[in-house]
């Protein structure tokens, strides 16, 4: 068996003595607690309260402003529509559009867009419609089809349950996959 050489072993040690400094030095020097500070120092480090600020007007809260407009009473149901599946050429861009039924306004919406590089760069409502645009930079054909959230103008919304709309989401990701498997 090969001896280790002498800078060798004075590298070892030396190396050994400075982890065990710096684990003694952590161990008595290191302050883990306000505890371990001198009461006095601790107030310097902490400063002098500074001056109050300026009251303001009154001396207390602004007066109440007027009473606001009363809200709907009548109570509507959030609807979704979708525009029309477009195709988008290789080095493309297409749109859809969703528009809400007359008397409707778009509060939200999305889309549906395939396409391995193809992206969405706009999805916006507008008064009653929800517009998107989508840029297709790959060499096959995508499609994309905007989705808008209506409500009825003038109505407060009551948004379907979470059951439906859990339905509604894995009905939509198997008709997905079923045209997915039908394009092969």
């Amino acid at each position: 068996m090969r001896r280790p050489s002498t800078p060798m072993v004075l590298s070892l040690l030396a190396l050994f003595i400075a982890l065990g400094g710096t684990a003694i030095a952590a161990k008595h020097y290191l302050i883990t607690s306000t505890s371990q500070i001198k009461p006095s120092i601790l107030k310097q480090l902490r400063g002098r309260t500074g001056p109050p600020g300026l009251a303001g007007a009154n001396g207390a809260n602004g007066a109440q402003g007027p009473q606001g407009p009363a809200g709907p009473t009548s109570l509507g149901r959030l609807t979704s529509v979708t525009g029309p599946k477009n195709l988008v050429s290789p080095s493309s861009i297409g749109e859809s559009v969703a528009t809400c039924p007359s008397g409707n306004n778009a509060v939200s919406g999305g889309y549906f867009s395939v396409g391995h590089s193809a992206h969405v760069f706009s999805s916006v409502g507008f008064s009653s419609a929800w517009h998107v645009a989508l840029n297709n930079e790959g060499e096959e054909t995508a499609t994309v089809q905007a989705v808008a959230y209506c409500a009825p103008q003038g109505q407060a919304i009551a948004a379907s349950n979470r059951a439906q709309a859990a339905r509604r989401f894995a009905e939509a990701i198997a008709a997905e996959r079923t045209r997915l498997k039908a394009k092969g």
